[in-house]
């Protein structure tokens, strides 16, 4: 039996056959991957018209949630109007960022509208909007990128703001008397016109603030940093400035009639022009560093005839 002849074409043959096999199964699964691909592309387009269906439809909603809420809010009856602060609670919790936006705005509006027009949103509706600004304000300044907030013109009198990270915000003509700041960073914010009759703000962050003209009789500054703040011709008769860092802070032409400054730091702090009762001097005496305030001349010449007069600082 020759190789040539006998064997040779056998092999060839199956070469041959199993050649075709192998292109014919690349073929094949250069078919299959072809059309999943296509599958997939019109998968993948009808998951994106799908969602933006799903969107519209939400915003949908939103806008007739929104519609509805200001309605609501416009409404005589008080049940209409804690349903409209119910329906602004519901949109807060809006996934879509922008759309909870739009809600926190419709909140600050509502805030803001009754107090321009000097009329009154309810009992019921105004105890349901305070803690809910409260919480709305919380989960804004956690976001890594929080915008800067606009709280001007705010009635928010007895609101509870501990701790909050409020840096830049802009408080113009808001109404937080009464109000519970204590350990809140409000460093370089805008408080032209803020009233805080009553507030708490021991140990805030005041760095930089410019509030000018603020309304802050009685407010509790214990241990506040108030370095290089703003505060001229502000009001701030019977506040508590105890073992408070007023470096560089600018309370000049301030009302600080019966204001305690004890163990506070008053380096360089500008108090030209305000005016003192002798109460206020007393205390003055006991700051940290009294000798460093920037006085005028007057004031100036006053608090030393209360030291060197007969009993005059115990008087």
């Amino acid at each position: 039996m020759s190789f040539v002849s006998d064997v040779l074409p056998p092999v060839l043959t199956a070469s041959v056959a199993v050649a075709g096999l192998i292109v014919t199964a690349r073929t094949a699964s250069a078919r299959y991957r072809e059309e999943r691909e296509k599958d997939r592309a019109g998968e993948s387009r009808q998951r994106r018209r799908d969602r933006r269906a799903d969107h519209e439809a939400d915003r949908r909603r939103f806008d007739e949630r929104f519609a509805s809420a200001v309605e609501c809010l416009d409404a005589e009856s008080p049940a209409h109007r804690i349903a409209g602060v119910v329906l602004i609670g519901a949109m807060l919790r809006e996934q879509d960022q922008r759309l909870a936006d739009q809600a926190f705005d419709l909140l600050l509006g509502t805030l803001r509208r009754h107090r321009d027009e000097g009329t009154d949103v309810g009992a019921g509706a105004a105890a349901m909007l305070l803690p809910m600004l409260e919480s709305a304000l919380r989960e804004t300044t956690a976001q890594p990128t929080a915008r800067r907030l606009d709280l001007t013109r705010l009635r928010a009198a007895g609101i509870n703001l501990t701790g909050l990270h409020l840096e830049r915000c802009d408080l113009a003509f808001a109404d937080m008397s009464r109000g519970k700041l204590s350990s809140a960073d409000l460093s370089r914010s805008d408080g032209f016109g803020l009233r805080i009759v009553g507030a708490t703000l021991n140990q805030a962050v005041l760095r930089e603030v410019r509030w000018h003209c603020v309304d802050a009789r009685d407010a509790k500054l214990k241990w506040t940093k108030l370095t290089s703040a703003e505060l001229r011709r502000g009001d701030f008769r019977g506040a508590d400035f105890f073992q408070a860092q007023m470096q560089s802070a600018h309370l000049e032409r301030a009302d600080l009639r019966g204001a305690r400054f004890d163990r506070a730091t008053l380096t360089d702090t500008f108090l030209i022009g305000a005016r003192f009762d002798d109460a206020a001097l007393r205390s003055l005496l006991a700051a940290k560093n009294h000798g460093d305030a920037i006085l005028d001349e007057a004031t100036e010449r006053r608090l030393w005839e209360l030291v060197w007069a007969p009993g005059g600082a115990e008087r």
